[in-house]
């Protein structure tokens, strides 16, 4: 019996000491924007690049409607629709920027150490649903920070592939005034830019929207995985029939 006991206090302890380490040391690790510094780089870069192409996207909008008798202004119409979904990206990028801390901060200094408390308290109490419990914030935590920088990583080796073309169009948008106000722009022209731009948006967005939907998807799957244990409820006691009467 006093053997159980120590071995409980011992494992009481060190759930405590884990509670007050993340909360302390490694939350404030983990809320800190410097810990993420080359995650935070690549979605600046990401940003500049998406602001380019708006302005760029705006400006080419502005000069193809000054090609004569008003060919182009289908076109520049839809080239405005297009820098209207970079804004779109723009608040995607902002999003997981703030979230990488965010969800730093909930994982460490708030989800471990309650868990840590709910396995403390059910060490003591036998409480086999707080366990379960327990368990569940922990992965959930653990999950929960890998979320954005796993989505990130992803969208660079998305953005790799494509990185060629987007530095075309980027450019493109850096000297759009040259290819669409100068007096040889023809039509054709001005619908091969539009290509070029919403290639470069749809590229954008299935990185910096798609891609955290479906890493977010996956782990919501591999969660169900480690969180799919039923819950045991209290069976109502069955009441004994009366005697029959003789």
């Amino acid at each position: 019996m006093r053997e159980d006991r120590t071995t409980k206090g011992i494992i009481a302890v060190l759930l405590l000491l884990v509670a007050l380490v993340s909360f302390t040391a490694v939350g404030k690790v983990a809320s800190n924007p410097q810990m993420y510094h080359h995650t935070i780089a690549a979605l600046d870069q990401k940003e500049q690049n998406v602001l380019k192409l708006t302005a760029g996207a705006t400006a080419t909008s502005v000069l193809i409607t000054l090609i004569p008798d008003d060919i182009a202004t289908p076109l520049a119409d839809k080239l405005a629709d297009v820098a209207g979904y970079l804004l779109i990206v723009i608040c995607a990028v902002y999003a997981e920027k703030y979230l990488l801390t965010i969800t730093g901060f909930a994982a460490f200094k708030i989800l471990i150490p309650a868990a840590c408390l709910i396995g403390i308290y059910c060490i003591f109490r036998k409480n086999d649903w707080g366990k379960q419990l327990a368990i569940k914030l922990s992965i959930f935590a653990l999950l929960l920070v890998a979320i954005i920088p796993v989505s990130i990583r992803t969208s660079e080796m998305v953005e790799g592939v494509y990185a060629e073309s987007i530095e075309a169009t980027m450019e493109e948008a850096e000297h759009a005034q040259e290819q669409v106000g100068s007096k040889d722009a023809i039509l054709e022209k001005a619908k091969a830019i539009i290509n070029n731009y919403v290639q470069a948006v749809a590229v954008f967005i299935v990185t910096s929207c798609v891609i955290p939907i479906v890493v977010l998807i996956f782990f919501s799957w591999v969660m169900r995985i480690f969180f799919g244990v039923t819950i045991p409820m209290p069976k109502a006691r069955k009441r004994g029939r009366p005697a029959a009467e003789a």
